[in-house]
């Protein structure tokens, strides 16, 4: 009831939903299968002292992918390949994630949140929505708080059980 409440009303939500754990008996839901997308540009750009991984796919109104802990681009992609069939999807592997090493600097949501606004500014988006998963989602409500004015339309983030939109 929760899933279809959150896909009811909060569409840009909806695939963070599905690749949610099913219930234990529930029907798995297959689909055709799907070539991945390729990303448009990819690669390292320096923030704040260290170089930080990003790939953009798809064309439109840009929209910042964040990642939950522990995870990578690659684990976001089911969320990420139907969101860059309308927008220009740029995800990021933050700070000690993936392709971006970790630093000497604390692991802090403030810092993290810094980082994303300066690809945002790096990279010329302009205004930018962003998305993030779990702990994706505290790092785009920190990046929400610490820069309101910073590029910002609106920031949408979803974590396990929860969503949160700041405009």
């Amino acid at each position: 009831m929760f899933r279809y409440v959150l896909k009811r009303f909060n569409p840009l939500l909806a695939p963070l939903i599905a690749c949610q754990p099913r219930e234990p008996g529930a029907n798995s839901l297959k689909g055709p299968t799907v070539t991945p997308i390729k990303a448009t540009s990819s690669g390292f750009i320096e923030v704040n002292g260290f170089k930080l991984w990003h790939e953009v796919y798809g064309d439109g109104e840009p929209l910042v992918l964040l990642h939950g802990g522990l995870m990578t681009i690659s684990e976001m992609m089911p969320l990420g390949e139907p969101l860059a069939k309308h927008r220009k999807l740029v995800a990021l592997e933050l700070q000690g994630h993936g392709h971006s090493a970790d630093t000497d600097r604390p692991l802090a949501l403030a810092t993290l949140g810094d980082d994303v606004a300066a690809v945002i500014d790096k990279l010329g988006l302009g205004k930018a929505d962003v998305v993030g998963y779990s702990f994706g989602a505290d790092v785009a409500l920190r990046l929400a708080i610490q820069h309101p004015d910073n590029s910002m339309q609106g920031t949408k983030s979803g974590a396990a059980a929860a969503s949160a939109v700041t405009e």
